[in-house]
């Protein structure tokens, strides 16, 4: 049987996600409701406690490689993760997260989050910049 892909992506971003055990069920603490950060006062070079950014996609189904980046404002590497292997099953979502701690600003600007299943890129772009 071969890979399906999902076709509808949410991202959300927040300063911290709590996930029980138990059930499963994330909690997003300090979450964004734009797609951007805003630093009152400072200047880059400022550590933010954290961020995260998790991905919940949407219809497909198929065992896929999964590969995680996150790009800054000047084309720099800030994370990836290239070894996951996931799984998603027909009529179920695909919850996908990543944890910054501590999560530095060197520069404000876009930065680019990229989700790729094989080769299937989903991406989300957010903004971290001075109030």
């Amino acid at each position: 049987m071969s890979n399906t892909y999902p076709n509808e992506v949410c991202f959300l971003l927040a300063n911290d996600s709590i996930q029980e055990a138990d059930t499963n069920k994330i909690t997003l603490v300090g979450f964004y409701a734009g797609d951007d950060i805003v630093i009152k006062d400072e200047s880059p070079g400022k550590l933010l406690g954290q961020i995260v950014i998790i991905a919940k996609l949407r219809g497909g189904s198929g065992q896929y490689k999964g590969k995680l980046k996150l790009i800054g404002p000047e084309g720099e590497l800030i994370f990836e993760d290239n070894n996951k292997s996931l799984n998603k099953k027909e009529g179920e979502n695909l919850i996908i997260g990543i944890k910054i701690s501590p999560f530095p600003v060197k520069e404000f600007g876009h930065y680019k989050y990229t989700v790729l299943l094989d080769d299937k890129e989903y991406c989300y772009d957010f903004e971290i910049r001075n109030s």
